[in-house]
């Protein structure tokens, strides 16, 4: 397989069009935003959003600012056109990033860690683990 190095803005445009063509692609992270669940250097595989949208937990493919970030998609906010999208790093420490629903590009599928491809976990097996495991509502409202 290739390897092509793309700017920020590049890949959002090639991950919009191949999603939206319902098409998945394989990118390689680069950055320490949504660590522990995505490290870098990891790969993530992209595919199209879910017609009904997102879903609280998600891990989203957002252009915010020019640049192409991966965000786990936290809820939703009343704004000045419609609603916005809460999404936050795992790592960043704050409030979440508001953006307009135009911004989400695509939805992580699945993670490559080495050889073994871990797929996005369910909503409810996050729940239930975050409270298995005892964490905080603050911090499983993240996973």
């Amino acid at each position: 397989m290739a390897r092509v190095h793309l700017s920020p803005a590049d890949l959002a445009a090639l991950a919009r069009q191949v999603t939206l063509a319902g098409g998945a692609l394989e990118v390689a992270v680069r950055g320490h935003s949504m660590r522990p669940w995505i490290a870098d250097g990891e790969r993530v595989r992209l595919g199209p959003l879910d017609p009904a949208g997102p879903e609280p937990g998600e891990v989203l493919l957002v252009s915010l600012g020019g640049e192409a970030r991966l965000h786990r998609y936290l809820g939703q906010a009343a704004g000045p056109r419609g609603p916005w999208l809460l999404v936050a790093g795992d790592a960043q420490p704050g409030p979440p990033e508001r953006v307009e629903p135009g911004a989400v590009i695509a939805r992580v599928l699945a993670v490559r860690r080495g050889a073994r491809l871990l797929l996005q976990p369910r909503r409810l097996l996050r729940l239930a683990l975050g409270r298995l495991l005892g964490l905080p509502s603050c911090v499983r409202r993240r996973f």
